[in-house]
């Protein structure tokens, strides 16, 4: 996990065969090469539930920085990329929190906090050197959430990307 990610709870484990199968892949630019087209990475949210545990949140994060750091190795060229969350609708059906709710939305808005804070800290630190494009501010994520630990995870991924590498 990206050491400038949020400390949680949970720490990443070793995993069955096939679990990063399951959990996220690549998008077909990423695949491809393509350079016309901006290159992915999509994770799976419903394969980060641990039965009896909940969200795996040092395993999301340690997956979202895994995705940065492949992308900008696989598509060097591409000045963006992009990690995308697939299936939220299925994780809080796992998690039994109903959709329209605004526990939902907390949760959403805490996770795209933590994913992003996550993709912008490993691409700092890949980018250690580079002069920024530029400094891009962005809404907090909620104060809480029914999620245990995912607010806090969250708030301390935006925090750690907004100082940037050595803040």
């Amino acid at each position: 996990m990206c050491s400038r990610c949020p400390n949680t709870t949970a720490t990443p484990g070793p995993k069955p065969a096939g679990s990063m199968r399951r959990r996220g892949a690549p998008d077909a630019a990423a695949w491809q090469g393509t350079t016309d087209v901006v290159p992915g990475f999509v994770l799976n949210l419903p394969a980060f539930v641990e039965p009896g545990a909940g969200f795996a949140l040092a395993d999301f994060a340690a997956a979202v920085d895994t995705a940065v750091v492949a992308l900008s190795l696989a598509a060097p060229e591409s000045r963006r990329i992009a990690v995308r969350v697939a299936d939220l609708a299925g994780l809080l059906a796992v998690l039994g929190i109903d959709y329209g709710s605004s526990e939902a939305r907390d949760v959403a808005r805490s996770l795209a906090a933590l994913l992003r804070g996550c993709a912008d800290s490993a691409s700092a630190r890949l980018a250690r050197g580079v002069p920024p494009v530029a400094r891009v501010v962005w809404p907090s994520p909620p104060a809480a959430t029914v999620l245990p630990g995912l607010a806090e995870a969250a708030a301390a991924a935006a925090e750690a990307a907004r100082r940037g590498p050595g803040g």
